[in-house]
């Protein structure tokens, strides 16, 4: 079995959504998987998982951005130099109509492998990212170099980095650190992730993220001053980074 990356998905509050999303086709990957949890909700998560499928995070009710946080360094104390980052409630798919669970499996393996692939070549590429369904518009191996990442991606751990106070622009934060250090993000093109964002009950939903929005810029423009945002409709959070200028770097390829 393959060792050197592992996914890892962090939840809260949501173990049957876990189980009739991501899990309905991940337990058919190659791949080895951890789910991070909080410790009064074990019994829970132990209908729907194994235990050596379960982290147990040191506190409760802290955000995804310690999640997050405490994802990185467990990464940074294990052998595994890459992570794919998934949300629990997911499905990865082609363009077009759903895939049956072992067949989203063997396209999220060989978007592993094409990833992997592209890192042992291009050492300045450390993370991989991925469009939503709706944005399969071009589908190719690669669409982008630099675009942000959202939601789901692949990280090597050396640049897998979270903040307890980055919740709800967790993602965005690992891309601008990226950016920080002059380092690359692909875009792949040939799946894309299903599901309805910033919807549903649990998880970042058990915190009010338009406030948090507000905080967490002020954080980011610790690592990127020039930081600006815009105001977006239908999202509970309101506000979302904009990307221009050459300190991102966003090209189609």
């Amino acid at each position: 079995m393959p060792s050197d990356l592992i996914t890892v998905i962090p939840s809260k509050g949501r173990p049957d959504l876990l189980s009739s999303k991501v899990l309905s086709w991940l337990v058919f990957s190659k791949y080895p998987y951890k789910v991070f949890i909080e410790e009064q909700e074990y019994d829970d998560y132990r209908r729907v998982l194994s235990p050596e499928n379960i982290e147990v995070i040191p506190k409760s009710n802290q955000g995804l951005g310690y999640v997050k946080y405490y994802m990185s360094l467990w990464l940074s104390a294990s052998d595994y130099e890459f992570a794919f980052k998934l949300d629990d409630d997911v499905r990865l798919r082609r363009r077009g109509a759903l895939q049956a669970p072992d067949a989203i499996a063997l396209d999220f393996d060989r978007a592993i492998v094409h990833s992997l692939d592209a890192f042992h070549k291009y050492p300045d590429v450390v993370a991989v990212g991925f469009p939503y369904r709706w944005e399969l518009w071009d589908v190719r191996r690669w669409v982008g170099m630099n675009s942000r990442l959202q939601t789901c991606f692949i990280a090597r751990t050396d640049y897998f980095v979270g903040d307890p106070r980055i919740s709800t622009f967790e993602d965005f934060h690992n891309y601008l650190h990226i950016r920080s250090q002059n380092k690359m993000t692909l875009r792949y093109g040939l799946i894309g992730i299903d599901t309805d964002v910033g919807k549903g009950a649990g998880g970042l939903q058990s915190f009010d993220r338009h406030k948090m929005a507000l905080t967490e810029v002020e954080v980011l423009r610790e690592i990127y001053p020039a930081l600006e945002v815009r105001k977006v409709e239908g999202k509970t959070w309101g506000i979302e980074p904009v990307l221009k200028g050459d300190f991102f770097g966003v090209k189609k390829i």
